[in-house]
């Protein structure tokens, strides 16, 4: 299947085709008209040259006898006669035409039209003293002109085509300019700047009217978006207080009260699930401070080397209860400017992701690297994978890829990790290479 193709081609072949289509229509009817035209001047041509011989019929002007001396094709070139006696045979002819074709139009007494292997003609008859006089007139003018009228309408074709195709994209292009102009400033517009809007052009046609609803669309998706952003930032931050007195009154249970296994094990399980919604308040806290662009990312110059090292080493620990290997490749002296704990917090999330969904023996590589251009955090591990189908949705937030990990995560930790790189002016992602037994994100800073 061809790609649809954009408005401009249509249009310019719309105009084409059009303008092919009404030239054809109009050639067709010129010559029919024409042809038309020149049949029934051949016809009044016969009829004046029928009524100039009767006119000398009647003064005895045309005689049997006068008649062999006559050279009327010398008067006329394309007009013929030829004259047959009363038992049908040929008597005079004026050499111009064949005898086949003058024999046709004896019996009639209209003009008719005769195709022969050496042309056309257009003959009439008429009866005089008993005898029968046919008039012709060679058609080869007739044809001559309506074959050059055809040659020229077949070469004006393409050529009126090409131009109206040409005309039409330029049209299409000047009429599509301000739609390219919103298409552009919509494209600009991010979460973090929904504020902004699209030109209104001038006037009040179908553009003003389309700018004019993305503008309003605009400005209820910010609505919307900083209620939501102003909820999350609101609940995360007056949960932590229930949550840290919650925690508190677990530990002190457990460590002040003389409990039995059963509800140790109780408050033990309480205790982790409070740590966990404390864990999910905090990351959505962050999260709508990241998203309001509020979130502190002093110009520091850091070392992303030693960051890198640290985050590794912490790691390690975890990975080797999990009977998982990491495996380290950190380029020395690697800078860049942010914040320490927020990198360092999307580095632990993508090392901790890689270790806790992994296989049994699996492995995690880490890597650091600097580029002409930017510096490049690389973890990958050979987990389970993520299917082709769930790849554009793995920064979602609260999404996770199977049910499996639904007590291992909240589901943020990637959504939060791809904001805090952002916040850096660069960006997280999912490599392309990853694929079955190999889950590769590539976190991209610019340098310093």
């Amino acid at each position: 299947m061809f790609p649809p193709l954009p408005i401009r081609a249509k249009i310019a072949a719309a105009c084409a085709a059009l303008t092919a289509a009404a030239i054809a229509v109009f050639a067709a009817g010129t010559l029919v008209n024409i042809f038309h035209e020149q049949m029934e001047a051949a016809d009044m041509e016969l009829e004046s040259e029928a009524r100039h011989v009767a006119q000398m019929m009647a003064t005895g002007e045309f005689s049997r006898e006068r008649i062999q001396g006559v050279q009327v094709t010398t008067v006329e070139p394309w007009v013929a006669f030829a004259v047959f006696e009363a038992d049908g045979s040929l008597w005079r002819s004026s050499g111009a035409i064949p005898e086949e074709v003058a024999r046709a139009a004896v019996a009639g007494d209209k003009p008719v039209t005769v195709h022969h292997a050496k042309g056309s003609w257009r003959v009439r008859s008429f009866a005089f003293a008993g005898e029968t006089i046919v008039v012709s007139c060679d058609l080869a003018e007739v044809h001559e002109i309506l074959f050059d009228l055809l040659l020229a309408y077949l070469l004006a074709l393409p050529l009126a085509g090409l131009v109206a195709g040409v005309g039409g994209w330029w049209v299409a292009t000047w009429a599509l300019q301000p739609v390219r102009v919103l298409t552009k400033a919509a494209e600009e517009i991010r979460a973090e700047n929904l504020a902004s809007r699209v030109p209104t052009p001038k006037g009040r046609d179908e553009i003003a009217r389309l700018a004019q609803v993305l503008n309003a669309m605009l400005a209820r998706l910010e609505g919307s978006l900083r209620q939501a952003e102003r909820f999350a930032a609101n609940a995360s931050h007056e949960l932590r207080t229930p949550l840290t007195i919650m925690r508190g009154e677990i530990e002190a249970l457990l460590r002040d009260e003389p409990l039995s296994p059963e509800s140790e094990r109780r408050l033990v399980s309480l205790q982790e699930e409070t740590d966990r919604l404390d864990r999910i308040s905090g990351n959505l806290l962050l999260l709508a401070r990241l998203d309001a662009g509020e979130a502190p990312v002093e110009p520091q110059v850091l070392d992303m080397s030693a960051l890198v090292a640290e985050a590794c080493e912490d790691i390690d620990a975890l990975a080797a209860s999990r009977d998982v290997t990491l495996e380290t490749a950190i380029e020395p002296g690697v800078r860049i400017r942010g914040n320490g704990d927020l990198l360092r917090r999307l580095t632990l999330n993508l090392l901790d992701n890689a270790t806790k969904f992994n296989l049994a023996e699996g492995k995690v590589r880490c890597t650091i690297s600097a580029h002409p251009r930017e510096v490049r955090l690389s973890v990958g591990n050979t987990g389970p994978g993520i299917p082709a189908a769930l790849r554009p949705r793995v920064f979602q937030r609260f999404f996770r890829a199977d049910s499996a990990r639904e007590r291992a995560g909240h589901g943020l930790g990637l959504a939060l990790s791809r904001e805090i790189a952002r916040a850096h002016g660069g960006e997280l992602r999912l490599s392309d290479a990853s694929s079955n037994g190999w889950t590769e994100f590539i976190a991209t800073f610019p340098r310093k």
